[in-house]
């Protein structure tokens, strides 16, 4: 039981800090978007993932490997062997980034002509003045994620991200482009950096820092070993997972194809992938005790029941996303955006299958089985660059997602495949199937309600007139027909999935421990009703 609270509070942590970064960021998403248009924001998207590709690669497969080694080492109470693993790293990452960083500056030029012109490279050197303080942040927070300690995450959620997120705002509000949104980003980089190491300093995870202290060079060597193979594997997941369209994109199409696809990329990750990360996040440290524990029968549990409780979260999610995909992008970008249309319900159809994919993944880290993401993701990417290749010059954004959504499908199915057959880990496939039957009752629903004439919706006129004389805000995007349309619509779509749930499901024992776990955090009236409802 108080291994379950434990998942339980750490999740309540995790979840409340990203629906804060989640509110913060979505406005500061639309602002960004309505103020740059399609040809500056696709700028600025390149500018972004270009820099965070190589950041990938400069980290070498280290932050996987601290979060995995910590909870085993935590589990062990080897508190010497993680304060050497976290020395060694940083040590590691500061020389490698740091040449790095001048080797990239050097070359910003030619970088930038590559996919725009020689006039952005300074906006590539911004980007690339941050990789070293990023990377450094990222070391820290994979150590307190590795400890199972997100109460931080939380507390960073309520400081610097909402002042990050309020000067992007106000830069963009007070007509600033892409070169401030940059600057920005560098000096809250700075302070996530001092945040984060004085996190770890109050947890203890650096004491003895200054010491001679050092690991057993068995325990060093099995670190580095897997490290490469995690390695290997990142490099394959950023052409698989990570938006490799975007180079291709940036060297054959317009700057605004680039933002359509990023937009619609970022909209539906905004829109559903708190949920997966949480998986990865949670899951991870997790299913690491339980392979050092030799708790296997929990490992079957704790997937299967990660599984449950993602689909049923994210599968209605993502079909409303599907239905209403037009009236989503018109509503909150605005016209300039309507071509992502295609791109966002294509991401969408992708979505609803890899959604699921983030507690597989944990697991297979977790048990060392890393090797297989790396066989059958190297035969992904050579299918997505030939894809690419093909499409992307002739569709565009639209091509791009059709690239990024088929390999993800098939990387996705080979996943399940793997973990059924080799981890022994059952899928719940029963619970899957009533989940599916229960969304395509509330798109039903909701398909022909976002259908209906805006004129039945148009009940705030007068209020809306009013607004406008005094305030002189037009407040179209929240009270409009076609906004009022859509929340009636997903609103009454929610409740006929929500009565058919309660009809198809019963709870399992299981289900009893977590919603126990969850009394201290929920009203007492609604822990009785869940506890009363359909018990096995």
């Amino acid at each position: 039981m108080t291994k379950i609270r434990k998942i339980v509070e750490n999740s309540l942590y995790f979840l409340s800090s990203n629906l804060i970064t989640f509110t913060l960021g979505f406005i500061s998403a639309i602002i960004l978007a309505r103020t740059l248009k399609p040809t500056n924001l696709g700028i600025f998207h390149q500018v972004q993932w270009f820099t965070g590709l190589i950041s990938t690669f400069l980290s070498l497969g280290f932050l996987t490997c601290l979060i995995k080694y910590t909870a085993m080492f935590r589990a062990k109470g080897e508190q010497r062997n993680i304060m050497s693993m976290i020395r060694f790293v940083v040590y590691t990452e500061l020389f490698i980034t740091g040449v790095s960083t001048i080797f990239l500056i050097l070359f910003a030029t030619p970088i930038a002509d590559m996919f725009f012109s020689p006039q952005e490279s300074r906006l590539f050197i911004i980007g690339f003045l941050a990789i070293t303080p990023g990377m450094l942040t990222a070391i820290f927070s994979a150590v307190l994620e590795g400890s199972q300690l997100f109460k931080y995450q939380g507390l960073h959620a309520l400081t610097i991200t909402p002042a990050a997120l309020l000067v992007k705002i106000l830069l963009m509000l007070n007509g600033f482009g892409v070169e401030s949104l940059l600057w920005s980003n560098l000096f809250f980089s700075l302070f996530n950096l001092l945040f984060y190491f004085f996190a770890a300093k109050r947890e203890h995870l650096m004491d003895g820092w200054q010491g001679k202290t050092t690991m057993l060079t068995k325990v060093k060597k099995e670190i580095l070993k897997y490290n490469r193979s995690v390695f290997s594997i990142a490099i394959v997941d950023q052409i698989v997972w990570s938006r490799s369209e975007n180079f291709f994109l940036g060297r054959f199409c317009h700057a605004s194809q680039v933002a359509y696809y990023n937009l619609s990329q970022n909209l539906i990750l905004k829109l559903t992938g708190i949920i997966p990360n949480l998986m990865w996040k949670i899951l991870l440290p997790v299913a690491s005790e339980q392979e050092g524990d030799g708790q296997f029968e929990n490992r079957k549990k704790t997937y299967y029941h990660s599984i449950r409780y993602s689909a049923f979260i994210l599968f209605p999610l993502i079909t409303i996303c599907l239905i209403c995909a037009y009236e989503i992008i018109f509503i909150l970008y605005g016209q300039d955006y309507s071509q992502a249309e295609g791109c966002f319900q294509i991401l969408c159809i992708g979505a609803l299958i890899t959604s699921l994919t983030q507690p597989g993944a944990a697991m297979i880290y977790a048990c060392n089985k890393q090797q297989f993401i790396f066989y059958y993701g190297s035969c992904l990417a050579v299918l997505n660059i030939l894809m690419d290749f093909i499409l992307i010059p002739r569709y565009g954004a639209l091509g791009a997602s059709i690239c990024f959504t088929t390999v993800t499908v098939l990387g996705a199915i080979g996943g399940f495949i793997f973990i059924y057959k080799n981890l022994k880990l059952k899928v719940p496939w029963v619970s899957l199937l009533k989940i599916t039957f229960a969304c395509n009752c509330m798109a039903l629903v909701v398909f022909l309600l976002i259908r209906q004439d805006t004129s039945l919706f148009n009940i705030f006129s007068s209020f809306k007139q009013w607004v406008q004389h005094t305030l002189s805000f037009n407040p179209e995007f929240i009270l409009g027909a076609r906004t009022i349309r859509l929340l009636f619509s997903v609103t009454a779509g929610c409740i006929v999935y929500l009565l058919i749930s309660l009809s198809l499901f019963s709870l399992s024992r299981d289900d009893i421990k977590i919603i126990r776990a969850l009394e201290k955090y929920l009203p007492k009236s609604t822990v009785e009703f869940l506890l009363k409802w359909k018990q096995k």
